[in-house]
């Protein structure tokens, strides 16, 4: 007899409401969004696991944020965050043009941090200490699918701009295992290589 055991994803709307999307800049809807993992049976949901992420969603951008955005103005979605952190992997290593930078963040539909921002993300990075893929697993928790594939893509971007093509051996691995941490599937980081252009 076989048992078919495995985990199973679910989402659950919290609440909805309205606050001030950074991103759209005015008064918009969103969702507050809970994701957890199901244990199952023979494919029915029995045992709901820890929650997995929980976020806040814009219904116009599709961004996420984490909750406390509706109380704060100014705050980035959280891709924004985690881009600038792994841009700072990539470039003490080679010297990238600031007019290359601010069209890779145009790119990614984000504004270019300012120096202010990047120093504080290089001071927070040297407290923190942490690697670049336990920081992510970290941050995943207020990402949605559409945020994590920006990471993605701010990766490879800035990847390209700092190496050209091909990517060196080390870099093509750094970029599959950050895909593999922000859990999308296997291969995407070598197709979206492809298709993006950071020119």
């Amino acid at each position: 007899m076989f048992i078919l055991m495995g985990e199973k994803n679910t989402g659950k709307i919290l609440n909805d409401g309205v606050f001030y999307c950074p991103v759209c800049e005015c008064q918009q809807h969103y969702q507050h969004i809970q994701q957890r993992n199901m244990f199952t049976l023979f494919f029915i949901p029995l045992l709901p696991l820890p929650i997995s992420r929980e976020y806040l969603e814009c219904a116009h951008c599709h961004n996420s944020f984490h909750p406390q955005v509706v109380d704060e103005r100014n705050l980035y979605p959280t891709w924004h965050y985690a881009a600038l952190r792994l841009m700072l992997e990539f470039l003490p290593t080679g010297k990238l043009a600031t007019d290359k930078q601010q069209v890779i963040w145009e790119k990614l539909g984000g504004t270019m941090p300012d120096a202010s921002e990047i120093r504080a993300a290089q001071q927070t990075r040297q407290d923190d200490r942490q690697d670049v893929l336990h920081y992510l697993q970290n941050i995943c928790s207020g990402l949605n699918p559409a945020g994590e594939l920006k990471i993605l893509d701010a990766v490879l971007l800035f990847a390209k701009a700092c190496y050209g093509e091909p990517l060196p051996h080390p870099v093509q691995v750094l970029c599959n295992q950050i895909a593999s941490t922000l859990e999308l599937e296997p291969g995407i980081a070598q197709q979206r290589l492809l298709t993006l252009n950071y020119e």
